[in-house]
C-alpha cells in the first residue's frame, strides 16, 4: 500500500507543477489577454474562476474514467462518493448492452485479473 501512496504524491506534485506553471503564464501574459482600466480586476477574477472549473472538469473526469471501473465496494475516500452511473449509461451505449451486462462483464474480467 506505502507504494501506491508514493505513487499517488508524486503524480499529484506533478499535476499541482504543471497547473502552477498554467496558472503563472496565464498571470504573466494577462496584460496581453486583458486590456488595462477599469474591467481589468473583473476580467482577471473572471479568468482565475474558469481556471479553477476547468482543473474542477479535469479532475471529475479522471475520477470517473479511473474510479468507476473498480466498483463501488473498492473507492475510497472522496472517490467513494462518485455516481458513476452517467459513465455506466455511456460505456454501455459504446457496447452496445445493457448497463447490468457491461458492469458482470467488467467485475468479472476484474476478478480474472486478480486470479
Amino acid at each position: 500500500m506505502t507504494g501506491t501512496i508514493v505513487v499517488g504524491v508524486i503524480l499529484s506534485l506533478m499535476f499541482l507543477v504543471s497547473f502552477t506553471e498554467w496558472f503563472y503564464h496565464i498571470a504573466a501574459g494577462v496584460n496581453e489577454v486583458i486590456p488595462s482600466g477599469a474591467l481589468f480586476y473583473p476580467s482577471l477574477i473572471r479568468m482565475v474562476v474558469f481556471s479553477v472549473l476547468f482543473i474542477g472538469i479535469v479532475l471529475l473526469v479522471l475520477s470517473l474514467a479511473y474510479e468507476c471501473p473498480k466498483g463501488d465496494d473498492e473507492r475510497e475516500g472522496f472517490f467513494a462518493y462518485l455516481d458513476c452511473t452517467l459513465y455506466w449509461q455511456i460505456r454501455a451505449k459504446m457496447a452496445g448492452v445493457s448497463v447490468l451486462t457491461i458492469q458482470e462483464q467488467v467485475l468479472e474480467a476484474r476478478k480474472e485479473l486478480n486470479n
